[in-house]
């Protein structure tokens, strides 16, 4: 399998990572699987400027915060000493999804299909059913290797030693409560409020800032952080939304250390838009806070940028890797949570009404099953 850190500068602040290596990494494959992640096709160039033009409509644009001038400044010097490095790959290759149609198709013929999943004895699955109506479900694998289950009439990947906690927040935070151990590494992407998003049917988010606010605070996240935990958590570009994470923090008995930045770009390694734009900004941050460091006087804020080339629709990078390299944590001698997760980590806990979503058997495929088709095909074609 590939590694998913294409590039590391020499003081580990600046990384190019691929977003579907990056989720197939934390799946827990033995080495020879050759199972892929489906995405879609690399963005070849920037998206057309939408911005407004005339003075008068930018005048009713809020002034641009002095931090956020900052960051982009800090940005537009990440590019710059990338663009010194020739050899610098964007992205690695990538399936496509317009093959999940067709695995939609092999899963209702062939039931046993992805030769590289094990199903271990059921003793080795343990979970219970919360809700008659299939709204929520607990199991944690104890097997070493990944397995499959079926779940509402679908397939799902479980990597090994995760734990899925499936269902809204609110209905699920007791189950919580008294099976979660204490985490040493937690990360969040909170539904904040988002305009574009809102658009969208099958995206659920919170509608205000107080509503995200209750939901947050309702997680008990103090009580299940062991000593000098970490907790990173996405914030959008919206000075508020980042204003009251920082009172979470505080409340959590977290100081922030560091704020990461991953800034979308292109197959071709520019920004996906403008860095400057008004309307749509190629970047999103990760605030990492830390619970019981040296008071926050003391400390210095470290920011890191990584460059990926987007991918679909609310897929982020998966920033395991880049968390335990820079923070000294080994795979498997630590206890992972993601909340509000997309995807499940091996060895993680993954807890969220949409937990499963990529783990779906239909966003993946086998390369060797796909080898093995063009090969009868090119029989056939010459017999």
């Amino acid at each position: 399998m590939e590694p998913c850190i294409l590039y590391e500068n020499g003081s580990s602040t600046l990384f190019v990572i691929d977003i579907p290596a990056s989720i197939e990494r934390v799946q827990g494959f033995h080495y020879s699987t050759q199972s892929r992640l489906l995405s879609v096709e690399p963005l070849q160039r920037p998206y057309p400027s939408t911005e407004p033009i005339s003075l008068q409509k930018r005048s009713k644009f809020a002034e641009v915060p002095l931090q956020e001038l900052l960051l982009q400044k800090h940005l537009e010097l990440a590019m710059c000493e990338l663009k010194a490095r020739s050899e610098v790959k964007w992205c690695l290759g990538r399936e496509t999804r317009h093959q999940i149609e067709t695995n939609i198709k092999d899963a209702k013929v062939d039931g046993t299909k992805t030769a590289d999943l094990y199903s271990p004895p059921s003793s080795q699955i343990v979970g219970t059913v919360q809700d008659a109506g299939c709204s929520t479900l607990f199991l944690q694998n104890y097997h070493t290797t990944s397995t499959r289950i079926s779940w509402a009439g679908n397939y799902f990947r479980l990597p090994p030693h995760s734990t899925v906690l499936l269902g809204p927040l609110t209905e699920t935070i007791d189950i919580f409560v008294k099976q979660a151990p204490m985490f040493n590494l937690i990360t969040i992407d909170p539904p904040w409020p988002n305009r574009s998003a809102r658009r969208k049917a099958d995206y659920q988010i919170s509608y205000s800032l107080s509503e995200i606010k209750t939901l947050l605070l309702s997680i008990p996240l103090a009580a299940h952080c062991a000593d000098n935990s970490l907790v990173a958590v996405w914030v959008t570009n919206k000075p508020a939304i980042r204003s009251l994470l920082l009172s979470l923090f505080d409340q959590w008995d977290l100081s922030l250390v560091e704020e990461w930045v991953w800034l979308k770009i292109t197959a071709q390694g520019e920004p996906m838009c403008k860095l400057t734009g008004l309307w749509r900004k190629p970047y999103e941050v990760l605030l990492i806070g830390c619970k019981n460091v040296v008071p926050k006087k003391c400390l210095q804020v470290k920011r890191r940028v990584i460059l990926g080339v987007a991918d679909l629709h609310s897929r982020k990078p998966n920033m395991n890797q880049i968390l335990e390299k820079s923070f000294g944590l080994e795979p498997g001698e630590y206890n992972g949570l993601e909340i509000f997760a997309r995807n499940l980590s091996a060895g993680w806990w993954g807890w969220g009404n949409e937990v499963l979503k990529f783990q779906e058997e239909k966003y993946w495929i086998n390369l060797e099953k796909v080898s093995d088709l063009k090969t009868d095909q090119k029989v056939q074609e010459k017999t």
